[in-house]
């Protein structure tokens, strides 16, 4: 294969992630939950994603580059990918981080990866790696391709799948996509509250 078509395999990987996966946006959160070790409330900050809005992520795109976390990514299509989510989560096993939600880059990286290591014998049978020269080539047209390509062409076809959903008021709970917001509130203040009496009856 020549390797000069990599990067067009890449963009066709790209294209199918977001055709295939709705996107979703983090939203912060501090979840109690009672320490099983000293019996007192701690958070998870993991947080959680909801499907993103028109608006939201027209904000996403007009940040990119221009935001605090700029610095943190190569390039806007590197931002893009890092900060779209979707509905998946990965355990993290860090106290208080309990899991990580999964992007849209983490796909692309997954399949890339998944499509280097069929085509090409990098690692034997028992797992050592054989070719170390050939999987950091590899490797470098991947990060390349998310340094020096475009955003552009991606954001349109993001936007042109009419999987994102339009703005709702918070004070609107009509449509399921308000009510879940709703429900959700009132679940984790309900959830709040229980915790805080368990703690007050066994201290009392």
């Amino acid at each position: 294969m020549d390797f000069r078509d990599i990067p067009q395999l890449i963009a066709r990987m790209l294209m199918e992630v977001i055709q295939t996966h709705i996107p979703h946006q983090w939203i912060y959160t501090a979840e109690p939950f009672i320490n099983p070790y000293n019996g007192k409330i701690s958070y998870d900050y993991s947080g959680e994603v909801r499907k993103m809005k028109k608006e939201e992520f027209a904000e996403l795109v007009r940040s990119l580059g221009r935001s605090k976390g700029s610095r943190f990514y190569c390039s806007p299509l590197d931002e893009l990918l890092n900060n779209v989510y979707i509905d998946q989560w990965v355990p993290t096993y860090m106290s208080n981080y309990g899991k990580r939600w999964v992007t849209y880059c983490d796909l692309l990286r997954e399949t890339f990866d998944q499509w280097k290591y069929s085509h090409f014998e990098i690692y034997d049978e028992d797992g050592n790696e054989v070719n170390e020269d050939l999987n950091l080539q590899l490797d470098e047209i991947f990060e390349d391709f998310l340094e020096n390509t475009s955003h552009e062409p991606f954001v349109r076809e993001i936007e042109k799948n009419d999987c994102l959903i339009r703005w709702m008021s918070p004070w609107n709970v009509s449509g399921v996509d308000g009510l879940y917001d709703a429900l959700a509130a009132w679940s984790r203040l309900f959830c709040c509250y229980e915790m805080i009496s368990f703690v007050f009856h066994q201290s009392s």
